[in-house]
């Protein structure tokens, strides 16, 4: 498992980690997921929750997902975890979907995959009443993406 993006002075820790095989596929989506990270250090810094430290989205890029028992293809629930105070949340994904992608296009995908996922974590910080500052929450999750638009292909 790859963990990158996580500074531990920060109010608050978000991190893109993946675990994936050794395919062609992955080793690009391994260089975009490594920005990524690098753009949530960059401008995600506020304090938007009431309780809640951590953010992760986990990405399972596999071959042959049959094998391994993640649970369905897809973006799943989005998972509290009071003990930890983060809010998690798993992609489950079969790196033959990306095999003829060009560098781009499979950028132009991760970006809206973590999106959605980014999209999915808000809804469930309102659910549970932890978000006090939405507006920042928006903004700098934006200027991140902005940054994901700089990714070298």
């Amino acid at each position: 498992m790859i963990s990158v993006g996580r500074v531990e002075q920060r109010a608050l820790m978000i991190g893109i980690s993946a675990v994936y095989d050794e395919s062609r596929v992955n080793k690009r989506i391994s260089r975009i997921q490594i920005f990524m990270n690098s753009c949530f250090d960059e401008h995600v810094k506020s304090d938007y929750f009431e309780s809640i430290r951590s953010l992760s989205i986990m990405l399972y890029v596999l071959a042959s997902p049959a094998l391994v028992d993640f649970g369905p293809l897809g973006i799943g629930k989005v998972k509290h975890r009071k003990s930890d105070k983060e809010l998690e949340i798993s992609v489950i994904l079969n790196s033959e979907q990306f095999e003829n992608l060009e560098m781009a296009e499979l950028h132009h995908k991760l970006v809206e995959i973590v999106r959605e996922c980014v999209s999915k974590i808000k809804e469930r910080a309102k659910k549970l009443k932890e978000l006090k500052d939405a507006d920042a929450y928006d903004r700098e999750f934006e200027a991140a993406f902005n940054c994901f638009a700089g990714f070298d292909k």
